[in-house]
């Protein structure tokens, strides 16, 4: 795993390519060859993969004696062509695909900040950066709101200009949902994916009700109050630690600015005190089941100081693991593959480290 430190802005959406269709059908032999209905986006990956699927095909037929046995060559073949670029499972060519025949210099990243005008789009090194073009009803639509990748599709929850409102980016434009959120929340608070990607936990409000927690369920159209936290935890994010939804620290001068709590079915519960105080950090739950925290900042008793250091939380223990190229506070962070890429609120320069 590497991680990248970009000092830019704060939502980030990993996408590739456009769409294509494409069929085949089986010769009087039985072997398969292709018919195409569109032209495929990526067709020379397509053709590539493709006639990789065809030549196992028609070698596990040669070695079939049963129609049982060339049936199931059938459905292998089938199963192949569908995890192709333009296949079923892949209907957007590389994008969203993990076929390994889609290279990574493919893929990029869409960034919004404050300023929807200042959106852009950078490939995974860095090499390509050009803007995006997102509209919306301000300019000012995405300023200070939490966010959260559900299916595929992104949302946004409350933010400096209107702070009960949620809202889904369709292709290139935000839409503002019917339903309004139960609590205000803006650059203090958090939001997360939960119950694989199909809901998502939002917390810690920016009124006096700094604690409290809801659950938002696109699928229902509904917001419902969940568990309050036991600390406040402004600037404390959220990330999955253990598959639960877990926060770090407070943006406050208090003796609870290093707490940390991981919510279950039950509510919440404290885990071991980070070694510091800590706030506007980057959370990131990894497939190990670990937590990942990079940058953020502390308070030394006299000023509030932007970090560097990358900790992990395994085992219920924190311990330094790197560090990342630049002091980044109030960032977002995303997960592709192997590797992690951190974006900061800092719009002065733009930093990718492999």
């Amino acid at each position: 795993m590497y991680i990248s430190s970009m000092r830019f802005l704060r939502i980030l959406l990993f996408f590739e390519g456009v769409s294509l269709v494409k069929c085949s059908v089986k010769n009087r032999k039985g072997e398969i060859t292709e018919i195409k209905e569109e032209n495929c986006p990526d067709s020379e990956l397509q053709e590539e993969c493709d006639s990789i699927c065809r030549v196992e095909y028609n070698q596990c037929r040669l070695l079939c004696e049963t129609e049982l046995c060339q049936s199931l060559c059938s459905e292998e073949y089938q199963g192949c062509r569908d995890d192709c670029p333009c296949g079923a499972n892949c209907a957007q060519g590389c994008v969203n695909c993990n076929n390994p025949i889609c290279p990574v210099n493919d893929k990029h990243i869409l960034v919004i900040g404050k300023r929807v005008s200042d959106a852009f789009i950078v490939s995974f090194d860095g090499s390509a950066l050009k803007p995006a073009n997102i509209s919306a009803p301000s300019n000012y639509y995405t300023n200070s709101a939490p966010h959260a990748l559900l299916k595929n599709e992104l949302f946004i929850f409350g933010g400096t200009r209107d702070r009960r409102k949620i809202a889904k980016l369709v292709g290139c434009e935000w839409r503002e949902e019917p339903l309004r959120l139960i609590n205000p929340y803006d650059s203090w608070s958090a939001a997360l994916s939960i119950e694989h990607e199909s809901k998502a936990l939002i917390c810690f409000p920016a009124d006096e009700e700094t604690k409290k927690c809801e659950v938002f369920d696109p699928a229902t159209s509904t917001s419902s109050s969940t568990h309050s936290s036991i600390f406040p935890h402004y600037g404390g994010m959220l990330g999955l630690y253990q598959g639960q939804a877990t926060t770090v620290g407070n943006d406050g001068f208090e003796d609870d600015t290093n707490k940390v709590e991981t919510m279950s079915s039950s509510g919440w519960s404290s885990l071991p005190d980070f070694p510091t105080p800590k706030a506007y950090h980057v959370l990131m739950g990894l497939p190990s089941g670990s937590l990942l925290l990079a940058g953020g900042r502390i308070y030394d008793g006299t000023a509030l100081i932007p970090q560097t250091k990358i900790w992990l939380l395994q085992n219920d223990i924190w311990k330094i693991i790197g560090d990342l190229q630049n002091a980044d506070w109030w960032g977002s962070g995303i997960m592709i593959n192997n590797s992690i890429f951190v974006v900061s609120a800092d719009t002065r320069t733009l930093n990718i480290e492999a």
